[in-house]
C-alpha cells in the first residue's frame, strides 16, 4: 500500500512479502530511501530484501541502495550464504564483478575484523572463490585472484580446493588460472587423499587431463584406499586416456609409473591381456620398454621387451601368451605374436612363446590352447610357425 503525507511530499510504501512486511520511505529530494529501521528485516527463512535483490540479475543497483542506508552486507539467509554469495551464485559475471567491486571499494571485513569480505566463507566453508567457481565465471574468478584472494581454502567435509571444484564442474578454464597462480595445488589432497589429478583421471574428461599434466603432477601419490592417478588411468578402460598419460610420461621422461599398482594382482602385461582388447596394451607396451613397437627399435630397448614377454606370474609361473591362450584371448595371443616377432627380426636368438615357454604343469601355451580346444588360437599358432 502506498500512504501519501502531503505535508512534507513524503511517500509511505508498505510492502508485503510472504509474512514479512517492509516499510518504505521516499521523498520528491531523496526517492525510495528505505527506513534504516525496517532494513535488515527478514522473513520467516532470514531472508532479508537485500538478499533479494542478490538473488538472480538485475538487482545490483537496489542492493546498493539498501547497504547505503543501512542493510548488512555480511549478514547469511538460512542457506548461510552472505549476500555477496548469493550474487556470485546467481547473477552473471557483469553483475557479480559489480557485486564484488562494491565490496572492495568499501573494504568490508568480517564482524572480528580478521577477513576481509570477498574472502569469508558461509557457515559450511563456501568462501566467494568457491561460489565464483561454483558460478562457472572465469572473469570473476581472476578478479578474485587479482585481489590476492587466498586460494587454499577448503570446503565442506571433504575439504575441497576450489580447483577441485572447478574439475568437478568441468570448468577447464578456471582450472587453469587457478593452477597457472598456484602450480602447487596439483599435489594437494583433499579429505580423502585425492588431488586434484585423481579428479581428473576419474572423470575421464581429455580436456581436464591434458590440462592437470601441464603441471608437475605426481602421477603415484595415493589416496587413503592406495589408489594414485595413474592407477585410476589403466583400470579406465579408456584407451586415449592411457595412451595420451603414458605417452606424456615418456616424453618427460617419468619412469616406474606401473611398478606396484595397488590393484594389480598379476605383472601388468598380464592383466591387461586378460583384461582389454589389444589397443590398451600397445601404449602400455611402449611405455614399459621406452619405445614405439616399429621396426626402428634399439637394441636396448628389444632387450626390454624380451623380458617383458617373458615375465611370469609367480603363482602359475605363466608367461602373458599363456594366460592369452588358456582364455581364447585370440586378438590377444595375436598381439604377443606380433611383439614376439619384432624382437625376432632383430636377434639372433629366436623366441618361440608358444612352443617353448612351460608353466608350472609343464605345458605350453601351444598345449594350454590344445586342452582348452581354442581352436582359433591354435590355428593362429599354426599360421605363426
Amino acid at each position: 500500500g502506498v500512504f501519501p503525507n502531503d505535508m512534507d511530499h513524503t511517500l509511505n510504501h508498505f510492502i508485503i512479502l510472504d509474512k514479512t512486511a517492509y516499510l518504505v520511505q521516499s521523498t520528491k529530494y531523496s526517492p525510495d530511501l528505505p527506513l534504516k529501521s525496517f532494513v535488515n528485516f527478514t522473513d520467516h527463512l532470514g531472508v532479508s530484501v537485500l538478499q533479494q535483490f542478490c538473488d538472480g540479475e538485475g538487482g545490483f543497483d537496489g542492493a546498493k541502495l539498501l547497504i547505503e542506508h543501512g542493510a548488512n552486507p555480511l549478514a547469511m539467509n538460512q542457506n548461510k550464504h552472505t549476500p555477496l554469495h548469493q550474487a556470485l551464485l546467481t547473477t552473471g559475471s557483469q553483475e557479480s564483478l559489480r557485486f564484488l567491486n562494491l565490496y572492495v571499494e568499501n573494504k568490508w571485513r568480517s564482524p572480528d575484523g580478521m577477513t576481509r569480505a570477498i574472502e569469508m566463507p558461509n557457515a559450511f566453508g563456501l568462501s566467494p572463490l568457491h561460489a565464483a567457481v561454483t558460478g562457472g565465471h572465469a572473469e570473476v574468478v581472476r578478479f578474485l585472484i587479482d585481489c590476492g584472494v587466498k586460494l587454499r581454502t577448503r570446503f565442506e567435509k571433504k575439504s575441497l580446493l576450489p580447483v577441485m571444484l572447478a574439475a568437478k564442474l568441468f570448468h577447464t578454464q578456471i582450472m587453469k588460472l587457478v593452477l597457472d597462480a598456484d602450480p602447487a595445488q596439483v599435489n594437494i589432497p583433499d579429505a580423502d587423499g585425492n588431488t586434484v589429478a585423481h579428479y581428473a583421471m576419474s572423470l575421464q574428461m581429455m580436456e581436464i587431463v591434458q590440462l592437470v599434466l601441464q603441471y608437475e603432477v605426481n602421477l603415484k601419490l595415493p589416496n587413503q584406499q592406495g589408489e594414485s592417478p595413474i592407477e585410476i588411468v589403466i583400470f579406465s578402460s579408456n584407451a586415449e586416456m592411457i595412451k595420451y598419460v603414458l605417452n606424456h610420461a615418456r616424453s618427460n621422461h617419468i619412469n616406474n609409473l606401473l611398478d606396484d599398482l595397488k590393484h594389480q594382482q598379476s605383472p601388468i602385461i598380464h592383466h591387461v591381456l586378460l583384461n582389454f582388447p589389444p589397443q590398451f596394451a600397445t601404449p602400455i607396451v611402449e611405455y614399459l620398454i621406452d619405445a614405439d613397437l616399429n621396426d626402428q627399435i634399439p637394441p636396448a630397448n628389444l632387450k626390454k621387451l624380451k623380458l617383458l614377454l617373458l615375465t611370469r606370474e609367480p603363482k602359475f609361473n605363466s608367461i602373458a601368451l599363456h594366460a592369452a591362450a588358456n582364455c581364447g584371448r585370440l586378438e590377444n595371443c595375436r598381439f604377443i605374436l606380433n611383439c614376439q616377432n619384432l624382437y625376432n627380426r632383430h636377434s639372433k636368438n629366436k623366441l618361440n612363446l608358444a612352443r617353448n615357454q612351460y608353466d608350472i604343469r609343464e605345458l605350453t601355451p601351444w598345449e594350454l590352447a590344445i586342452e582348452g580346444k581354442q581352436k582359433f588360437v591354435i590355428d593362429l599358432f599354426r599360421e605363426d610357425q
